[in-house]
């Protein structure tokens, strides 16, 4: 017998990730079917940007996503050495669901 978890709400979704971004200091738009989540921090601050780079990926697992790609200032290519110098962090992920993005609107970033 296999047991299913129960359906959670796309308010509740939106609750939830809202919250871990505002405890870890992001804030987060929304477009079309992207969510991008954003830090800003002292240019060129190795500590604060790696740390970003360590829980972004997190942040965004929360959103429910359908496929879609990620990209943005992660430390793997050239974006993260002018977010590093810049003072921020930003991940993008295409293919968030309606549903969700119509109740993240309703929340204050």
């Amino acid at each position: 017998m296999t047991t299913t978890a129960p359906k959670v709400s796309a308010k509740a979704q939106a609750e939830k990730f809202a919250a871990a971004c505002r405890a870890d200091g992001f804030f987060w738009t929304t477009w079309d079917s992207i969510v991008t989540i954003q830090k800003t921090f002292p240019k060129g601050s190795a500590t604060e940007y790696t740390a970003a780079d360590s829980i972004a990926g997190y942040l965004l697992s929360l959103a429910p996503l359908r496929g879609g790609s990620v990209w943005g200032t992660t430390s793997d290519g050239v974006g993260g050495y002018a977010g590093l110098n810049g003072g921020y962090y930003r991940l993008n992920k295409s293919g968030a669901g309606a549903r969700f993005l119509n109740e993240l609107a309703k929340i204050k970033a």
